[in-house]
């Protein structure tokens, strides 16, 4: 299927969900794409994030959805819904695809239009086969977000981050370390002082937070309880 086959059908079957929850509560938010990547760009598959190319296809896929969704009508003409950079929706993608208002679906004029950006950076420490030694020290962690903290009140687009978490594929015990927890607890409570909202990832596996016995439900290695305190 060619891109743009490929872009009309997101199209018309983007049309067809959104008329079909046009109705639903305004509980109900809309993310018009997860982690966009390939073509629209990343550091794995050749397309880098920062590539033309790349940033135009992301925010012509992001137009369309949005597009799809106000058109739809009902309640979808005023329902919440979030767009993502490229890079896996990286936090440090969302600068450069969309650095003023006018490359903004609705061009920032859509109040119901919110950023979502992941953070798993650096993933050196925070990927799968992390390592403690990599951890940057809190400022960066902190400078990271106040940076799209500042992106987003310039352009008057609120920020969801919608994952974050430090896993490990093999050695588990790595997370009982304190830097792991200071690193929930700087992006938990970093997002809220500014305003943003926070999501923590927990697959249940190499990012596990609760264990999986539904008989005796645990935090592991209390990184939830440290997480969200004061």
């Amino acid at each position: 299927m060619g891109l743009q086959l490929k872009i009309n059908f997101f199209q018309h079957s983007g049309g067809n969900i959104a008329t079909y929850f046009k109705d639903y509560s305004q509980l109900l938010i809309f993310d018009i794409l997860n982690e966009p990547q390939g073509v629209l760009g990343d550091w794995n598959n050749g397309t880098l994030p920062t590539q033309t190319s790349a940033i135009a296809l992301t925010r012509q896929i992001n137009e369309v959805g949005y597009r799809a969704i106000r058109r739809s009508g009902g309640l979808n003409m005023s329902r919440v819904f979030m767009i993502e950079p490229n890079g896996y929706g990286n936090q440090s993608t969302l600068k450069i695809v969309y650095p003023s208002k006018f490359t903004i679906p609705g061009i920032g004029n859509d109040k119901f239009l919110s950023f979502q950006v992941h953070t798993y950076d650096p993933w050196s420490f925070c990927g799968e086969n992390g390592n403690n030694k990599n951890y940057p020290g809190k400022d960066s962690i902190m400078n990271w977000l106040l940076e799209v903290s500042a992106h987003s009140k310039k352009l008057n687009v609120p920020v969801n981050y919608g994952e974050f978490g430090d896993g490990r594929a093999d050695n588990q015990s790595d997370r009982s370390a304190n830097i792991i927890k200071e690193y929930y607890y700087i992006i938990r409570s970093t997002c809220e002082k500014q305003k943003m909202s926070s999501t923590v990832w927990d697959d249940r596996g190499w990012f596990g937070l609760i264990t999986n016995d539904i008989s005796e439900l645990k935090f592991i290695y209390r990184i939830v309880p440290l997480m969200m305190k004061p």
